[in-house]
């Protein structure tokens, strides 16, 4: 049986491919900074996508509902971090979900509010 970290890195190959498969492409993967990770970095179009994975053995409503006040908080000041480090200003950025079921993929284009 597979470790839970390998289950999580096997969930974000998986995002990967299905992102990829769909045009996005991948610029960085588990990037990390003081702030937090940044699971998946991608581009399309023209637009930074920041990609938080989520695996779950069943079911896509826990695995969304899993993205708490806390998460997005970092997910938000790792993303700013990312675009500031890598000196990308006044660009197009948002943040998707990705919930990676045994069954399913759910892809959830701007899922975390930036305001």
């Amino acid at each position: 049986m597979a470790s839970a970290r390998q289950r999580g890195l096997d969930g974000e190959q998986q995002a990967a491919t299905f992102l990829q498969r769909r045009g996005f492409v991948i610029v960085e993967r588990n990037w990390h900074c003081r702030e937090g990770e940044l699971d998946l970095v991608t581009t399309l179009n023209h637009t930074w996508v920041f990609v938080e994975v989520r695996y779950r053995q069943r079911g896509h409503a826990t695995a969304i509902e899993s993205v708490n006040q806390r998460k997005i908080r970092r997910l938000i000041h790792a993303a700013h971090r990312y675009l500031l480090t890598h000196q990308l200003d006044n660009v197009d950025w948002r943040i998707d979900v990705v919930v990676v079921a045994t069954d399913d993929i759910a892809h959830i284009p701007n899922a975390i509010e930036l305001a």
